[in-house]
């Protein structure tokens, strides 16, 4: 995303821009009274005065260690995960 940005803002260097990055930050007030003009976030609420589009698909997969108990399935449940240490990050 940042190398596409910056070359918004070499072509159009008359458009003032700024941007937060941050796992628990809510634009959508900023949104909502105007003081933003979009927002892109992974962060989705339903909301009819507000137009979402999806930007792109999101699939999550599951690393883990060959010799992992996991390892060899197919498919993994929530319910698989129970006692393991899992290491996210917001998208």
């Amino acid at each position: 995303l940042l190398p596409s940005l910056q070359q918004f803002q070499h072509t159009w260097p008359q458009v003032s821009s700024s941007f937060c990055q941050d796992k628990d930050y809510n634009g959508l007030p900023l949104l909502q009274s105007g003081e933003a003009d979009l927002l892109l976030t992974s962060n989705v609420k339903v909301d009819q005065q507000i137009h979402y589009q999806a930007l792109f698909e999101y699939e999550m997969v599951l690393i883990c260690p060959p010799l992992h108990r996991l390892s060899q399935r197919q498919s993994i449940q929530a319910a698989d995960l129970a006692g393991e240490t899992v290491i996210s990050y917001p998208v």
